[in-house]
C-alpha cells in the first residue's frame, strides 16, 4: 500500500529493452535519503508506477535501483515516455508503524 507521500527523487540512468520486449531500467538516488533497508522484491512507486526491485547497488552516498517492467506495464503507463536523466518521484510502500500524515 502506498500513501502518496514522495520521499525521494530519482534520476533515470538507463532504459533498455530485452528479448521479451520488457524494459530494464536503472534509477539512481541518494542513499542517505533512503532511510530504510530495501529488499529485492520490494515494491517502489516510480512516478506513481508500482515496480518491483530486482537489483540494488550502494556506492558511497549513492544508490542505483534496478527494475524490470513488462511490455504491458509500458503500454498502460507513462513509462514508455521516460527519458535518460529524467527526474522521477520515488515512494516506498507503507510499513507497519509508518506515519500516515503528510
Amino acid at each position: 500500500m502506498f500513501t502518496g507521500i514522495i520521499t525521494n527523487l530519482g534520476k533515470i540512468e538507463s532504459l533498455e529493452s530485452n528479448d521479451e520486449k520488457d524494459l530494464l531500467l536503472k534509477i539512481s538516488t541518494n542513499k542517505l535519503n533512503l532511510k530504510r533497508d530495501l529488499e529485492i522484491g520490494c515494491s517502489i512507486a516510480c512516478n506513481g508506477i508500482c515496480l518491483t526491485l530486482i537489483e540494488k547497488n550502494f556506492k558511497f552516498e549513492n544508490a542505483t535501483l534496478s527494475f524490470q517492467a513488462s511490455n504491458e506495464t509500458c503500454q498502460k503507463t507513462t513509462l514508455k515516455n521516460w527519458k535518460i536523466n529524467q527526474l522521477i518521484n520515488l515512494e516506498f510502500a507503507l510499513r507497519m508503524g509508518d506515519e500516515l500524515g503528510g
